[in-house]
C-alpha cells in the first residue's frame, strides 16, 4: 500500500471521528465524549499534516503556488485554514468545558465552517495526490 492510500484512510478516519463528534453532540448531548472525539481527530488531523510534509515537503510543494494547479492552490489554502479553525475550536470547545459559555455562539458557528472545509479538504485530496 502506497503513503497516498495510508494517507487517504487516515482522513476518511478522521472525517468519521469528527462527524460521530457531532452525532454525539446533536443527538446524544453528550459534552465530554464530544470533546474527546473531536480532540482527537483534531490532533490526528496535525500529525497528518506533518506526516504528509515529513514524507512528501508538502510545504515545499506548496510554497511554489504560482506553478501548481488552481486545485492544488485551493486545496492548501483550505488545509492551512482548517489548522488556524482547529485553533480557534479547541480554545473555545475548552472555555466551554470549564463552565464558560460565553464563546459557544461562535463555537456553533466555526464548528460546521470547520468540518465543512475539512470535508472539503478530504474530497480535493483525491485530486492533488500524485
Amino acid at each position: 500500500m502506497d503513503s497516498a492510500t495510508i494517507f487517504q484512510i487516515q482522513s476518511a478516519l478522521i472525517l468519521l471521528l469528527m462527524h460521530s463528534g457531532v452525532y454525539v453532540i446533536l443527538r446524544k448531548r453528550n459534552s465530554q465524549l464530544h470533546a474527546k472525539l473531536m480532540g482527537t481527530a483534531i490532533i490526528w488531523d496535525v500529525l497528518l499534516v506533518l506526516q504528509i510534509q515529513l514524507t512528501r515537503g508538502a510545504v515545499g510543494k506548496a510554497m511554489e503556488a504560482p506553478q501548481n494547479s488552481m486545485i492544488l492552490n485551493i486545496h492548501v489554502a483550505m488545509a492551512i485554514t482548517c489548522v488556524f479553525l482547529y485553533l480557534i475550536m479547541g480554545y473555545s470547545g475548552m472555555k466551554i468545558l470549564k463552565g464558560d459559555r460565553s464563546l459557544l455562539k461562535w463555537h456553533k458557528i466555526f464548528g460546521p465552517l470547520t468540518l465543512i472545509l475539512r470535508t472539503l479538504v478530504f474530497f480535493t485530496s483525491f485530486f492533488v495526490v500524485s
